[in-house]
């Protein structure tokens, strides 16, 4: 038995050698056309920044000025989280980074078509994504063909 597996790895090893014009030629085709089409495909740059909720508590007037004997956790609740969820996926805050990045500009949509703003809105949530993750923040990332955008993005999303 031990004899039938050694021939029938030799008959795979005279099959490959048979055939390596063909094998070569074939993974040489796939490997240039894949660097030719790496090529070509744009480069996006990602920016990203994560959010913790603060608990409301901490700015309380007793707790600001010492007179508070309550010690609160410093992180805000799941409700906290999800009200901040909320906020990073509204309207009012794609219409102020819309605003505020010139976006129709950058994408080249004609602000005065009647389609405009469901055609910015379209482009600009294919590259913005906000979600919870698995520490129990809220992860922003943003994706930008330019480089410098993306460095405008996480500048402003760090600081504000």
């Amino acid at each position: 038995m031990n004899q039938h597996k050694d021939d029938n790895l030799l008959e795979v090893i005279r099959l490959l050698f048979r055939w390596r014009k063909h094998l070569v030629i074939t993974v040489a085709i796939a490997a240039i056309g894949s660097v030719i089409i790496s090529l070509i495909l744009p480069v996006y740059y990602e920016a990203t920044t994560t959010l913790l909720p603060v608990n409301p508590l901490l700015k309380s007037p007793n707790h600001v000025y010492g007179t508070s004997t309550e010690n609160p956790e410093p992180f805000g609740t799941e409700e906290d989280l999800d009200r901040m969820l909320a906020i990073a996926e509204s309207k009012e805050l794609t219409d102020y980074l819309i605003q505020e990045f010139d976006l129709y500009t950058h994408y080249e949509i004609d602000s005065t078509e009647e389609k405009a703003p469901y055609k910015i809105k379209k482009k600009l949530f294919k590259l913005y994504n906000a979600q919870k993750n698995e520490f129990g923040e809220i992860e922003i990332s943003v994706e930008a063909r330019i480089k410098t955008l993306r460095e405008i993005w996480r500048i402003r999303f760090v600081l504000e």
